[in-house]
Parts: structure tokens; C-alpha cells; sequence
């Protein structure tokens, strides 16, 4: 049993970061000023972040503030600013590189 819980919990865990990734993948991808991941955070990271919020704030809610809810959304949340922040430290290192 707990071995199925695991690989359940690893299982969504792969699921939510696949679309988190896509879903900032796409920001990028879709800018129109695309010369530079800092121009692409400073346009696209405010609205995207709003998102996230309501989204992840909505569902709490629906799920009746239940504390796996809570729990899951956060590391959603938490998972998606640290993706961010990745993406342009990266930058940042082949602008040094290069």
C-alpha cells in the first residue's frame, strides 16, 4: 500500500512540474519580444503569477481548505517561482559564459 502511494505521489508530482515547465516554456515561446528571458519576466512573470494565484487560491477553496489541498497548491506555487528563478539565473550564466 505504501508502496502505490508512493509511486501515486510520483506520478503527480511528474505531471504538475511537465505542465508547470510547459506552461513557462510557453510564455517564452509565445512573447513577442523575445531578446531576452529578463524582458520576457518583467512582461509576462506579473500576469502569469496573478494566475497561478487565483487558480491555486480558487481550488483551496473548492476543496474546503483541506490541508492536502493546501499542501499541494503551495508546492505548486513554490515550484513555479523557483522554475522562474531558474530560468534566469541560466541566462544569466551563458551571458557570462559567452
Amino acid at each position: 500500500m505504501i508502496g502505490l502511494a508512493i509511486i501515486g505521489f510520483l506520478f503527480v508530482t511528474c505531471i504538475h512540474f511537465a505542465l508547470l515547465r510547459l506552461s513557462i516554456s510557453c510564455m517564452y515561446w509565445w512573447s513577442n519580444n523575445s531578446s531576452s528571458k529578463a524582458d520576457v519576466f518583467k512582461i509576462c512573470f506579473p500576469y502569469y503569477i496573478i494566475t497561478l494565484s487565483v487558480l491555486c487560491l480558487t481550488a483551496i477553496a473548492m476543496f474546503d481548505f483541506a490541508q492536502i489541498a493546501i499542501i499541494y497548491f503551495s508546492f505548486v506555487y513554490l515550484t513555479a517561482l523557483l522554475m522562474w528563478r531558474h530560468d534566469l539565473k541560466k541566462e544569466k550564466l551563458q551571458e557570462i559564459i559567452f
